[in-house]
């Protein structure tokens, strides 16, 4: 299904993506042991929007924040190349210390 969203969902996004920014900044602020508390958590943001505006299946812009405890390097980008999403959840829970198989629908 593809369909652009009006106006208003540009501005709530806009506005939640500001939000976001406050609380990620506010983690990076806030010191925990040798680092910060942003080094010590990971924070998602995944959305169904394949292009911000037009509602597709993929690809899909997906934010991770954080260095999960020193088991995440930052500042990096990656293509997923077509791979199924549900593999980040799994690798997410993966690095938790979720023994997880699989999440979702592998299909």
């Amino acid at each position: 299904m593809q369909h652009a969203p009006g106006p208003d969902f540009v501005i709530a996004q806009n506005w939640l993506l500001a939000q976001l920014a406050v609380v990620i900044k506010r983690l990076k602020d806030t010191p925990e042991g040798p680092g910060s508390m942003l080094d010590n958590c990971l924070v998602f943001l995944g959305s169904e929007m394949g292009d911000g505006e037009v509602h597709l299946g993929h690809p899909v812009p997906m934010l991770l924040a954080g260095k999960a405890g020193g088991q995440l390097k930052t500042g990096r980008t990656f293509n997923a190349n077509g791979n199924n999403r549900a593999n980040l959840a799994l690798n997410i829970g993966n690095l938790m210390g979720a023994p997880l198989s699989n999440w979702g629908d592998p299909a």
